[in-house]
């Protein structure tokens, strides 16, 4: 059970310790509450917003 930031790193750390494919460039990282669930979503595309 995730219940600090340190179970946190150490769950996604386990997580991603599979090989990658080269085609994933970002991950977006979705958290709900209710129920308790985390989702990793890796994507081919990235845009970054341009900061004002």
């Amino acid at each position: 059970m995730i219940q600090s930031e340190k179970d946190f790193i150490d769950w996604i750390d386990g997580q991603l310790i599979e090989d990658i494919p080269a085609q994933i460039v970002a991950f977006n990282i979705n958290i709900y509450e209710s129920p308790f669930i985390i989702e990793i979503v890796g994507s081919s595309e990235f845009a970054p917003r341009a900061r004002s």
